[in-house]
């Protein structure tokens, strides 16, 4: 064979068997990376299960509500100076803002009266 030949195809295989073991070591740094954010998935998966088991718990019984709706003022006893006492609370918004509970109840009536 050509001498010339020769050291090219020499030539030739060696990058070739650099390459690949380029590829080798880029594989195995990929299949350790995916193993890492396996472990990061997995613990941030556990770490959800468990949040979820504390807002299903909280949303059965005794839950705990910051405020029930968008900024704004809310009264304990707003009608108490009309006269008016009940066990309820006044939360004076525009029509379609919504009103979030911490747990179940029965709304007991909605009105209109003038006065906001």
């Amino acid at each position: 064979m050509n001498l010339r030949i020769r050291h090219n195809l020499e030539a030739s295989q060696k990058r070739l068997a650099e390459t690949k073991q380029k590829q080798q070591q880029l594989l195995q740094q990929s299949k350790q990376e995916i193993d890492k954010m396996s472990q990061v998935l997995e613990k941030n998966q556990d770490e959800l299960k468990d949040l979820e088991k504390q807002e299903r718990k909280l949303s059965g019984s005794g839950g705990i509500l910051f405020y029930p709706t968008t900024p704004g003022f809310f009264f304990p006893n707003f009608n108490q100076w009309r006269g008016y006492r009940h066990k309820g609370i006044d939360i004076p918004r525009k029509t379609g803002t919504p009103i979030y509970v911490a747990e179940d109840g029965v709304v007991g009536g909605k009105r209109w009266n003038g006065a906001m």
